[in-house]
């Protein structure tokens, strides 16, 4: 630190991250940790909080303990917005007014084929959608959304006054805990009257700010409700998987916005070529343990491992060295860096069976693979993190390619490595499968969002004394709303 000339704290979150991102999650959890015990640091805190979520460990217990006490430590509840503090029009039918704060919607796929799309199926349902956007500009948001707000060079106060000013009804956190740029320190305030986590990260806030959460059932059942502070909203068609359906657009498939599925790179190579495209935290030794067996076993196969942080020397000689330990030669391996998606389609090419990796399974990454005809292989976890790849492979009738554990993981990559008819007539036929698959129906998933919002409003409503008594049951405040389980 002395030699950088940096404060010893920012030092040690630096390299904290650095061990983070190269997937090296115990020794970034025991430096947080050492720094917690140094000096208490939101920041650190929360950074010890995405080691958790990346840990190989089974770590839901331990990761809702440590953010209820996150939560107790830096939310004040003198500064949380008291419900009669706000003026929204307390009408159960009103035209409901959303408001999403994340910052990818301007130069991320992820963000242009996902939450956009949606905005516009939202109009269709009465609902205004309000963007703040904190990340790069982009004219489309202002296109689909009915009012879009810049707000990276806003401060906290102005960030909080302008959401007030908006009178937004449902305050939306697209960001959570694990991007490391979000705007917490105002939902810490709450700007809106009823706050959701959704989208990114399906796991606790343990803030009393955040009053509900929207997920799916099979990514977290009723069982894991002990581990959730918030109100659990469930859609049966999926929480998020169409908005990252790959070329298309408002619940449409664009010809113009696609790679074409080509054929299994088997029959050009004569050899197997298995596939990991994603993000490198989630490269931990057990997965790439079961990866070099699986090298092992199957003769001539390949790897192709392709992310942002292999871009680093540092990254690429460390998963070439973890390799070698295991027998497998650098000749073996193919090792990319982050590229345009299209780019990216176009590597799927190259990649006859996708393997995911565990316990933090791939979201769009395994949704890009099975666009472009690419089976993923995935262990079924036993927290949300494992399960959103086995969720949308279920959707699409592909359980066949869900592990029980890590064992069989590696078994049934080195049978389906020689099931070459198999695979070759899954890949012609993915993209079919995929349009027909429940979550991936953007209307039906649009619909179900709405009505689970519509339901969050009218508790809201009858909570605060503000829907007279004999509207309540009309409402269903009492009941499950039709199609949402909460």
């Amino acid at each position: 630190a002395e030699q950088l000339g940096l404060p010893p704290k920012a030092v040690r979150h630096t390299v904290c991250c650095a061990y983070f991102d190269e997937g090296r999650i115990d020794e970034a959890e025991a430096l947080a940790r050492d720094a917690l015990d140094r000096e208490p640091d939101a920041d650190m805190h929360n950074l010890l909080l995405r080691c958790l979520l990346a840990s190989p460990r089974d770590t839901k217990q331990e990761f809702y303990d440590e953010s209820v006490h996150w939560a107790r430590l830096y939310e004040d509840p003198e500064r949380i917005t008291k419900p009669q503090e706000f003026s929204n029009r307390r009408d159960p039918d009103k035209a409901l007014r959303f408001g999403f704060l994340c910052d990818y919607l301007g130069d991320t796929l992820f963000g242009k084929l996902s939450v956009l799309p949606m905005f516009t199926l939202l109009r269709a349902h009465g609902v205004e959608a309000y963007l703040y956007n904190f990340g790069p500009a982009n004219p489309e948001c202002h296109d689909v959304a009915t009012r879009c707000r810049d707000i990276a060079d806003l401060s906290i106060d102005a960030l909080y006054d302008a959401i007030r000013r908006d009178e937004i009804d449902l305050l939306f956190d697209l960001n959570g805990r694990l991007r490391v740029s979000n705007r917490y320190p105002v939902i810490l305030r709450k700007p809106a009257p009823i706050q959701v986590n959704y989208f990114n990260l399906p796991a606790t806030t343990g803030l009393q700010s955040v009053d509900c959460l929207i997920t799916d059932p099979p990514a977290v059942p009723e069982a894991d409700d002990p581990f959730y502070t918030e109100r659990l909203y469930r859609l049966p068609g999926g929480a998020n998987g169409a908005f990252m359906m790959p070329g298309s657009r408002n619940g449409t498939f664009m010809p113009d916005a696609q790679v074409a599925v080509g054929s299994l790179p088997y029959d050009r190579n004569g050899f197997i070529t298995f596939g990991s495209f994603n993000a490198s935290f989630k490269l931990n030794d057990r997965t790439l343990e079961a990866w070099a067996e699986i090298l092992d076993r199957v003769e001539g196969s390949r790897m192709f491992i392709k992310n942002e942080h292999l871009a680093r020397p540092r990254m690429q000689r460390r998963i070439q060295t973890f390799f070698a330990k295991h027998g497998i030669g650098g000749d073996r391996l193919i090792l990319e860096q982050r590229s345009p998606v299209w780019h990216m389609w176009q590597c799927y090419g190259e990649v006859d069976l996708a393997l995911d990796t565990f316990p933090y399974s791939g979201g769009s990454t395994t949704l890009h693979a099975l666009w472009q005809g690419v089976p993923v292989l995935a262990v079924r976890g036993c927290d949300w993190r494992g399960r959103v790849a086995a969720t949308m492979e279920t959707s699409a009738s592909l359980e066949q390619f869900i592990a029980d554990d890590p064992a069989n993981y590696v078994e049934m990559a080195v049978r389906y490595a020689a099931e070459i008819k198999r695979l070759r007539e899954i890949r012609l036929g993915m993209r079919e499968r995929l349009k027909s698959a429940q979550y991936f129906n953007l209307e039906g998933v649009t619909s179900e969002f709405v009505d689970a919002c519509r339901h969050m409003w009218h508790t809201w409503l009858a909570s605060e004394g503000q829907m007279p008594e004999r509207m309540v049951e009309q409402y269903g405040v009492c009941a499950e709303p039709s199609g949402v389980a909460t």
